[in-house]
């Protein structure tokens, strides 16, 4: 499910039209209906936020899955780079890794 399909399915669940979210995420109509429709250019990253600040939804929530799977080279560069950070580096970057997931 793509970001569009995640839009349209938040503002269903709330009752919204396209022009109520439109109006209250303060975007034009067409640019809910391209977003949903996978239509035009991709939305910027303020758009989004107006959306979900509208929907009420974490912008997390609007990625796919496949957003979330790591390749092995990418697996191999997170080690990497968790294999520099000191011990208290370390402590506070999985404090802030559990916030970010708790916050959902």
């Amino acid at each position: 499910m793509n970001i569009g399909n995640r839009i349209r399915y938040y503002r269903n669940i709330r009752g919204y039209s396209t022009n109520d979210l439109a109006t209250l995420a303060e975007v034009s109509k067409s640019t809910i209906n391209d977003i949903e429709t996978n239509q035009g250019r991709s939305p910027s990253l303020k758009t989004i936020e107006k959306i979900c600040n509208a929907l009420n939804v974490p912008f997390i929530d609007l990625l796919p899955a496949e957003a979330f799977t790591l390749t092995t080279d990418e697996r191999k560069e997170l080690f990497n780079i968790l294999d520099k950070l000191n011990d208290d580096q370390r402590v506070k970057l999985i404090a802030f890794l559990k916030s970010l997931v708790d916050s959902q």
